[in-house]
């Protein structure tokens, strides 16, 4: 399984995208990763490149400018059952904007290094603005009209789930305006820590 089903990048910059394997039958062995053929002016890379049962990894799909606007993205999970090799696909699309747009991108991680979906990405003042939220694997890609110093909110609390919550943490980026020939204003990329409501009552 991949998620997001669409993923959104600028072009020359990467997004991440979270690759599943979903088993049945008591299978215990590993899937290797592989990309059919990938658009033009793409890399991916899989971290890792192979997953045990009910594992999760990051495929890491790297752009460039003669990427084009659309394409869709294979994957490809490769395991030996009974002696034979059995090959799943699943695929996303992967929609790249232009250079030269003011924009915030990354991902939100949490201890584990590992994606948090659902977590609000807010720009602070007298009344924070709600920008946007994390994908399926983390990401955040979010058009921005402002420019200089400014507070952003990463919010965790929206990806709270019963015995899990998550803060939320200011950051101060100084936002550069994206010039006609820009790829992204400012990336970021956060590595989010968990406050368990059992080590804390």
């Amino acid at each position: 399984m991949v998620e997001p089903s669409t993923a959104t990048t600028i072009a020359g910059t990467s997004v991440n995208m979270k690759v599943s394997t979903v088993t049945t039958g008591g299978y215990t062995g590993l899937t290797t990763l592989s990309t059919g053929s990938l658009p033009t002016g793409v890399t991916g890379t899989f971290t890792p490149p192979t997953l045990g049962p009910h594992a999760s990894g990051l495929l890491t799909i790297t752009t460039s400018g003669s990427t084009p606007s659309s394409s869709s993205i294979e994957v490809r999970g490769i395991a030996t059952i009974e002696g034979a090799a059995v090959t799943r696909t699943g695929t996303t699309l992967l929609n790249v904007q232009g250079a030269g747009q003011t924009v915030l991108a990354g991902q939100v991680l949490d201890e584990n290094e590992k994606p948090l979906a659902g977590v609000t990405i807010k720009l602070g003042g007298t009344t924070p603005t709600t920008l946007g939220t994390t994908d399926a694997a983390g990401n955040f890609l979010v058009n921005l009209s402002v420019a200089g110093p400014q507070v952003f909110l990463i919010d965790g609390s929206t990806a709270n789930t019963p015995t899990v919550t998550y803060p939320t943490i200011p950051v101060t980026l100084n936002i550069q305006a994206g010039p006609a020939a820009a790829a992204v204003g400012e990336a970021l990329v956060l590595l989010y820590s968990a406050n368990r409501k059992e080590e804390n009552p």
